[in-house]
């Protein structure tokens, strides 16, 4: 299968083709997609801010669900002016289909640049790529460890998160356990130099004359890697800020930092993903009219029977959303 062209039309047809005939994107396509975004990723600021007088949707995790990124399209729309989209990574890994759901991507980041935002998870990095299934994917399809460090070098120029203007903080995962820290030490980061998200094995990687602070290191890691601490569940969790000891790496935080970071930066709403949960999304209340919502979009994963669901913000909603849940049949094999 070749990609005919730029135009919303023919990306729609591959997709179709993807998920109905089972058909494989051929190299040279792929290669040249990843050829053609890079330059745009490039490009983009690590915090991309967007107007709120739009729809705006957030898919979570996806997790090569092909899927389920099509039943998003069905119950969405495609983007285009008025219809945003921000894909809050964890694109890869665990389902087999993760070439084709970047291969979608990036081609739609392609033709709607201003319309689909793309924001890094935990699993766009090289060595969780390698641990869960991604690396495997793409030699089995193409048997080729140079073509995957190519999709790595892509990855890593992903930006790291989006604000909906004046509103809502969109990362992967959450906030940082490095006091101080605000969207200017964000906006400051290197992104394109860090192609393994965690502290311990980026200081492994960063050759002489690359080496990131500490203090950029764990920025990221925390924003890919945290997860927040549910008051509801853990009565005494507010004010907690600590190793994400479960993980292995992140930050567990309580609902006061998030109310005070959301506060600090002029937003009212974080919104992450990283996290499987039964109805595909879930809210903590963090007071004074603050909230971290969690959303994540690949149904039935790993079997487990959960929903998959998306959030809407649109006009007018002060930072709330609109939730969709859906279930998605799984991806058939050839």
């Amino acid at each position: 299968l070749h990609l005919a062209g730029d135009s919303l039309g023919d990306i729609r047809q591959m997709l179709e083709t993807f998920h109905l005939q089972r058909q494989r994107l051929h190299v040279d396509s792929f290669r040249q997609i990843l050829e053609r975004v890079t330059p745009l990723l490039r490009a983009s600021p690590n915090v991309i801010v967007i107007p709120k007088n739009q729809s705006i949707t957030v898919v979570g995790d996806i997790h090569g669900s092909l899927s389920d990124l099509n039943r998003i399209f069905q119950l969405r729309g495609w983007p285009g002016p008025g219809n945003t989209f921000i894909f809050n990574g964890d694109f890869v890994d665990r389902g087999d289909k993760g070439v084709e759901v970047i291969a979608t991507l990036f081609a739609l980041k392609l033709a709607r640049p201003d319309n689909v935002h793309l924001n890094r998870g935990n699993h766009e990095d090289e060595h969780i790529g390698r641990a869960y299934g991604f690396f495997d994917e793409v030699m089995s399809k193409y048997s080729s460890a140079s073509l995957y460090d190519t999709i790595q070098d892509v990855f890593a120029l992903l930006p790291l998160c989006t604000i909906i203007e004046g509103e809502v903080f969109v990362v992967h995962a959450g906030i940082s356990r490095v006091r101080g820290t605000n969207l200017g030490h964000i906006a400051a980061i290197d992104r394109g130099k860090l192609r393994t998200t965690v502290k311990a094995a980026s200081d492994a990687k960063q050759g002489k004359g690359h080496k990131l602070s500490s203090r950029n290191l764990f920025l990221v890691e925390d924003l890919l890697w945290s997860d927040p601490a549910n008051p509801l569940l853990d009565p005494g969790s507010e004010r907690d800020l600590e190793p994400n000891i479960a993980r292995g790496a992140g930050t567990r935080y309580g609902c006061v930092f998030v109310r005070e970071w959301l506060k600090k930066n002029g937003l009212k709403t974080l919104v992450r993903s990283h996290q499987c949960v039964p109805k595909g999304w879930d809210r903590i209340d963090c007071g004074e009219n603050t909230s971290c919502w969690t959303v994540f979009s690949a149904s039935d994963y790993d079997c487990g029977g959960n929903d998959g669901a998306v959030l809407v913000f649109e006009p007018g909603s002060n930072g709330t959303p609109i939730v969709i849940e859906y279930q998605s049949l799984p991806d058939r094999n050839p």
